[in-house]
């Protein structure tokens, strides 16, 4: 699963590379692309404005789960993954079990919060001490303005 991940990740940087920068212009309120051999910003709009980070939370989620688990461990969906959760979801049901795969999956396929939650959860012990992770994490990857709470 961590070759898969990176393969995806690679994939977008390599065809990001040959775009001239008029030809990328996201349209959302910032953007940063940096190339991945130099580290040289190759575009950039807004590229320090704070922001809600959206499904960077789900990238962020499915590589702590790739790098902290086992893609065969077994994943309980709490009260709270399944009750706390708005927007986009795949229905489980509490005390609901699905391999760390498949919950990578609905995570990353569907942008399932409810496997995100129970994703945090098992990897984390706990939401709060998942999001602390997610904290170190960031910071270990030098993404100096990000912060999850």
């Amino acid at each position: 699963m961590k070759k898969i991940l990176l393969i995806i990740m690679s994939f977008f940087v390599l065809n990001l590379n040959v775009l001239a920068e008029e030809d990328f212009a996201p349209n959302g309120k910032s953007a940063i692309l940096v190339d991945n051999l130099s580290g040289k910003v190759l575009y950039e709009k807004n590229a320090d404005e704070q922001l809600y980070p959206a499904s960077i939370t789900k990238i962020m989620t499915a590589l702590l789960a790739v790098e902290n688990s086992s893609m065969d461990e077994q994943v309980t969906f709490s009260m709270d993954a399944v009750y706390k959760t708005e927007g986009s979801g795949i229905s489980r049901d509490v005390d609901e079990v699905m391999s760390m795969k498949d919950c990578l999956y609905g995570l990353m396929l569907e942008s399932s919060n409810e496997c995100a939650y129970a994703i945090a959860e098992h990897v984390g012990g706990t939401y709060d001490n998942f999001v602390q992770m997610m904290n170190e994490k960031a910071a270990e990857l030098g993404c100096t303005h990000t912060h999850f709470n």
